[in-house]
Parts: C-alpha cells; sequence; structure tokens
C-alpha cells in the first residue's frame, strides 16, 4: 500500500476524466479491440509488460504489491 500512497508516483497517476475518456471510446468506436491505455501510468505499465513479458510482468507485481 505504500506504492499507492507515494506522491512522487501519484503525479503519473490516470485521472478519473482519463479513464472515463476511454472507456466511452472503447464503448463507441466499434473496434473489437481487447485493450486500451489511459493515462501515462498505465501507459508505463503496459510498455513494461510488453518488454518483459507477461510472467516476468506478474512477478514484479506481485512483488511490488503483495510482498
Amino acid at each position: 500500500m505504500k506504492a499507492f500512497g507515494d506522491p512522487a508516483r501519484a503525479e503519473n497517476y490516470s485521472t478519473a476524466e482519463q479513464i472515463a475518456g476511454v472507456v466511452f471510446e472503447a464503448a463507441t468506436d466499434g473496434k473489437k479491440q481487447l485493450r486500451y491505455i489511459a493515462g501515462k501510468d498505465a501507459k508505463i505499465l503496459y510498455a513494461k509488460r510488453l518488454e518483459v513479458g507477461d510472467e516476468e510482468f506478474r512477478a514484479q507485481i506481485k512483488t511490488s504489491f503483495l510482498e
């Protein structure tokens, strides 16, 4: 939980407006797209996931947030 309360990290958090915009886009764009990325924080995490692969990314998230 310490990671969520870090003010430096909070500067990059997706805003409610960004998320709402992406949800609206997903609901109305007519695409069969699976993933939509909202905000700088999500873009950073998604790029990291693509870089290291799914299994390593899950392991890193688990270490960061659950241990």
